[in-house]
């Protein structure tokens, strides 16, 4: 198993996700999600550049920024992204639970 870090894409059970943030043996992620799907307000478009070095196996992708913690057990890593989209990524992960919090208080 190789190490996992905040920045891969990684792998499970034919899922792909994003590395956003490393907690004690396990990771937050965010799942990548087909483009043909419904789009969410917490999607986040991949332009070409973005999608160089994340290996994934299809090109029309969005990342949906609602983080979960899944075991870095079950991880395996197929590429990266680059800290510009790490840092759009985090800003989009912020707003949406600012949203979320103001949608819940109603």
């Amino acid at each position: 198993m190789a190490d996992i870090f905040v920045g891969d894409v990684v792998s499970s059970q034919r899922n792909f996700h994003l590395v956003v943030k490393m907690l004690s043996g396990d990771a937050v992620l965010c799942p990548f999600i087909a483009g043909s799907e419904i789009r969410h307000r917490a999607d986040i478009e991949l332009g070409w550049g973005d999608l160089v070095e994340t290996n994934l196996p299809y090109p029309e992708v969005r990342l949906r920024a609602i983080p979960f913690r899944k075991r870095q057990e079950c991880l395996t890593r197929i590429g990266i992204v680059q800290p510009a989209f790490m840092k759009r990524v985090m800003q989009k992960i912020i707003r949406e639970i600012r949203q979320s919090d103001r949608s819940g208080t109603r």
